[in-house]
């Protein structure tokens, strides 16, 4: 075989390669290595397209705060409505009764709710901000199984 034939097999080798088509000439020395190439280039771009997008879409969810800040609001939002029914009900409850409070012994029961909120409020983040650390440790480590954890 002349050199010059060579030279364009392998240019031919090389079109089809770039046009992402299967190899075609059987009879070439190098069809398995073409073939395999071929195989190999059609398993990437199968994983680019279908789960590279959703890796992606999975690391910027771990990695964004999106998801703490709405579940960090979430808290303020629910102590502030289970502390406000508590405080209704604990009036409706003395007016029962008959029993009036005044201005100073309201000024520290409501101190004492207020010491309540912030503590339960502070208590919800922290336990929030450290699990969603753990499942963001989990999810970038592959999940959350007996073998990852084991390892940690």
């Amino acid at each position: 075989m002349s050199s010059m034939t060579r030279m364009l097999e392998q240019i031919d080798r090389r079109q089809e390669m770039n046009a992402g088509r299967r190899p075609s000439n059987r009879n070439s020395d190098t069809y398995a290595q073409d073939t395999n190439a071929w195989l190999h280039r059609q398993q990437w771009q199968d994983y680019k397209d279908r789960f590279q997008p959703v890796e992606e879409q999975l690391i910027d969810e771990t990695m964004g705060t999106e998801l703490l800040n709405k579940r960090l609001s979430a808290i303020t939002a629910n102590a502030d409505d289970a502390f406000g029914a508590a405080e209704v009900d604990a009036q409706v409850t003395r007016g029962r009764y008959g029993i009036q409070q005044n201005a100073q012994e309201q000024g520290a029961q409501n101190r004492s709710l207020a010491l309540g909120q912030s503590l339960a409020v502070a208590d919800a983040r922290n336990n929030t901000r450290t699990a969603i650390y753990d499942r963001n440790m989990d999810t970038i480590a592959g999940g959350s199984s007996v073998a990852n954890t084991a390892i940690r």
